[in-house]
């Protein structure tokens, strides 16, 4: 029961890095799909940045829903509480 973790088989440097790539990956597809899509132009017409606000919500709320999803892929199994608590933390942040 104890020898994975005594073995170092689910934390060592190549799990770490495999997961520290991912973040960075999953990061940076929402950043450009979230840009590509709200911000259809750097500038308005009259020379303002377009709605940097939505943009920045709307990123912060991928990665709530990205997070939440990759607990649930990680999980050995996909049991109520965990599901329940994932769905309620993604509910929460849009009720606030």
């Amino acid at each position: 029961m104890y020898a994975p973790g005594i073995n170092n088989t689910h934390f060592n440097q190549t799990v770490f890095l495999k997961n520290v790539g991912s973040a960075i990956l999953y990061g940076v597809i929402a950043l450009l799909l979230t840009i590509n899509t709200l911000e259809g132009q750097v500038l308005d017409s009259s020379g303002f940045i377009g709605n940097m606000t939505l943009s920045g919500s709307v990123l912060f709320a991928l990665i709530i829903i990205i997070i939440n999803l990759n607990i649930l892929l990680i999980t050995t199994g996909i049991k109520p509480f965990i599901l329940v608590i994932s769905l309620a933390s993604i509910a929460v942040y849009w009720l606030t």
